[in-house]
């Protein structure tokens, strides 16, 4: 059984990463690496974290010094997982998720899957106690640039300005999350099977595994995105590169969701939707880019010099 390792985002909000920890230290019969990766908090969540995992041989904490962003920063602890271990099977997990099944990673690990997939997500029950995987998006291109242009005509003058024009584009509006079609009483049966998305659907980025296939070419996530829209763009990605997704609906975890993102603006929503616009900006770009010029930018991505502490 190949090496996996399992990286974990942390800003700020210490006491869910602390209980994801928890969770994990209970997994069984599996061999692996884990990474918390704590991006620029200025409060003691190094200090709480470190002295919980003080004992723990196979848990590590990596500092970086600034706010990296999610995609930058979850490429620091894929980075460190790759050079110091040898890994190139990785677990990307929101802090606020829960491992309630103790055999999850062997489970996970330990699923047989061909040259072709670069990424495998499973079910993930929300804070709604619905299946938020796989999603459904629509990423056409004059949808994106809808959105563009629907940011570009507020300016961010006024919030309540903005919320009266602004088309919403935070994860669940981008996505028909996949319990619309069980509220519809439309039960599709591939979603009770492992099956590999088709091209309009993509993977839940609260817990996916990148895997081999995918790490071997690509460094993590895009690298010029600070938060919002990962997802979106690893489908881009997927889909240039011939790599697919693979969904297996019979492994499970909980996602209490949103509680960082909260913590980090303050619930400001201003803040949140000017990072979202953003991101769109670039997924736009993405569009035209070859091949060879997303790996380019994978290739000189700066993600600082994060250290063990």
């Amino acid at each position: 059984m190949d090496k996996i390792g399992v990286v974990i985002l942390n800003y700020l909000n210490f006491s869910d990463t602390i209980e994801c920890i928890d969770t994990l230290v209970n997994q069984e019969k599996c061999d692996f690496k884990v990474i918390i990766v704590d991006n620029g908090s200025k409060n003691n969540s190094v200090e709480k974290i470190r002295n919980k995992i003080d004992l723990l041989s196979n848990f590590f904490i990596l500092e970086s010094k600034e706010n990296l962003g999610y995609a930058k920063g979850n490429n620091l602890g894929i980075t460190f997982l790759k050079e110091k271990f040898n890994i190139n099977r990785v677990i990307i997990c929101n802090n606020d998720v829960l491992f309630t099944d103790n055999s999850f990673i062997e489970r996970l690990s330990n699923i047989e899957y061909s040259s072709n997939i670069g990424a495998i997500g499973t079910t993930i029950i929300g804070s709604d106690e619905l299946n938020q995987n796989p999603a459904i998006w629509d990423y056409s291109f004059e949808s994106i640039k809808k959105q563009v242009k629907s940011y570009t005509n507020t300016r961010f003058k006024s919030y309540k300005r903005m919320k009266k024009k602004i088309i919403s584009t935070k994860f669940g509006a981008h996505l028909k999350i996949i319990k619309n079609h069980f509220s519809r009483k439309k039960l599709v049966s591939k979603y009770y099977n492992n099956h590999i998305l088709d091209e309009d659907e993509l993977l839940h980025g609260s817990v996916i595994f990148l895997t081999e296939n995918y790490l071997n070419k690509f460094g993590g996530f895009y690298p010029k995105t600070f938060l919002y829209g990962e997802e979106m763009i690893l489908k881009i990605i997927f889909n240039k590169s011939g790599l697919d997704m693979l969904y297996v609906p019979k492994l499970k975890v909980k996602h209490k969701e949103d509680q960082s993102s909260a913590m980090s603006f303050n619930n400001d929503s201003q803040v949140m939707n000017r990072y979202q616009f953003e991101s769109n900006k670039v997924i736009l770009e993405m569009y035209n880019k070859n091949l060879k010029d997303i790996m380019s930018d994978f290739k000189i991505q700066k993600i600082g010099g994060g250290k063990i502490v």
